[in-house]
């Protein structure tokens, strides 16, 4: 094997197979730089210019993996809480032990889930029930009303004996009248004056007001009330006389005289009746044409015109001319209308019709308007109406009724 006692330059390329120096120890003097592995200790060594340095696996540290370092039995020292995630915020929601049921603590709670008596203080539970008076405890304790259930009395303890405390009077009957506050009583009452009493107003009492301002309006609806008048016969008349409180003083019979006449509306005396009598049918307008008396001739003197009312003109015996807005027959101007076809529809049994295109001569492409009318009196009716756009077909379907025979119209556009 070549030794090698100078420097051996690479020039940059690998340095292939190459083994480190093997030794059973450590060398006494390393020099810095160099390298070798301890076959002993089965590490790999090498010298810096002040200290040896072993190289250890990458998957352990110091000869540990890391599983041991993750092991809390394996941790020593003291780890400060700030740097364990949440550990703050749940120790400071818990409570210690020894503060629970202590002074200046927190009370605690029982298998009932409430305080213990022993934790309370006084006044919460001072008054205490028992079934009668032999049930009281020997001793009892001041501050403390102890009530019996089979008498309902209370009592305190005097410091020796339980002393029952005075009941209420049970009615105003047991307690003895002052001088100031006095009974009410309905003698009382019916004596006392009413001062302050006023009639100022006789508005409607309502529950608000006071018994005495009640008894003011009350007198002053009477003061204000209408005093009737004296009676009269009873009846029917169409004349009355009322007096200046509105009050009805006396009733007749009306008479032409009583009313007066006025503009349009005069009476008709008997001597004009004579008259209109002997007028009437000659042209006063109030005579009845019948078609016996009807006659006419062929002349256009009465014709209706844009002016006044008339005749219908003399018919032109066509039927392509019609009656126009200013009185005169002509044919109506083109205006691009499409061809139309009407039926009638309805047979008292069916609820639906169909009317094909070949019946209807109209389009055949769907786009044929369709409405249904009302025979008798003209009135659109909607019945549900679809179009065939294949082939012109119109079908009309009748929800909750039977169409009597010849009871609509269908007209297509």
């Amino acid at each position: 094997m070549p030794n090698f006692f100078d420097v051996v330059n690479f020039n940059g390329n690998e340095a292939r197979n190459v083994r480190f120096q093997i030794l059973a120890t450590d060398p006494a003097s390393p020099t810095e730089g160099q390298f070798w592995y301890n076959s002993t200790t089965k590490v790999f060594k090498y010298r810096t210019a002040t200290a040896t340095i072993t190289s250890t696996d990458a998957a352990t540290l110091n000869g540990q993996i890391d599983s041991y370092y993750l092991d809390r039995a394996n941790h020593t020292g003291a780890q400060a809480q700030s740097t364990i995630t949440g550990l703050v915020s749940a120790l400071g929601n818990k409570v210690e032990t020894s503060l629970v049921g202590a002074a200046s603590g927190i009370a605690q709670l029982d298998s009932g889930g409430k305080v213990p008596a022993a934790q309370l203080p006084s006044y919460v539970d001072d008054v205490l029930e028992y079934a009668n008076l032999a049930a009281f405890p020997a001793t009892g304790a001041s501050g403390i009303i102890y009530v019996t259930a089979d008498t309902n009395k209370t009592y305190r303890w005097t410091g020796s004996v339980y002393a029952e405390i005075s009941a209420s009077p049970g009615s105003t009957d047991a307690v003895t009248e002052g001088a100031t506050n006095l009974y009410f009583t309905v003698a009382r009452v019916l004596a006392t004056v009413i001062a302050g009493l006023s009639t100022a107003t006789s508005t409607v009492i309502t529950a608000t007001d006071t018994v005495l301002s009640a008894l003011g309006k009350l007198q002053a609806q009477i003061t204000a009330r209408v005093i009737a008048n004296a009676n009269i016969t009873a009846g029917t008349n169409t004349k009355i006389t009322y007096d200046a409180k509105g009050l009805v003083t006396a009733g007749a019979a009306a008479t032409t005289a009583d009313i007066a006449a006025s503009t349009n509306r005069n009476y008709v005396t008997d001597a004009q009746a004579v008259v209109i009598g002997n007028t009437s049918g000659t042209n006063t307008g109030d005579q009845v044409v019948s078609d016996a008396t009807l006659s006419t001739t062929d002349i256009a003197t009465n014709n209706v015109s844009t002016v006044k009312h008339g005749f219908a003109p003399k018919l032109p015996g066509n039927t392509t001319t019609f009656l126009r807005g200013d009185g005169t027959y002509a044919a109506p101007a083109a205006t691009g209308a499409s061809p139309r076809y009407s039926a009638l529809i309805g047979n008292a049994s069916a609820t639906t019709f169909s009317v094909t295109q070949a019946t209807h001569g109209l389009a055949s492409n769907g786009t044929n308007v369709p409405t249904v009318y009302d025979a008798a009196t003209g009135e659109k009716v909607y019945p549900y109406i679809a179009v065939n756009p294949a082939n012109g077909t119109v079908t009309v379907t009748f929800t909750g009724i039977v169409p009597a025979a010849n009871s609509y119209r269908i007209v297509i556009l």
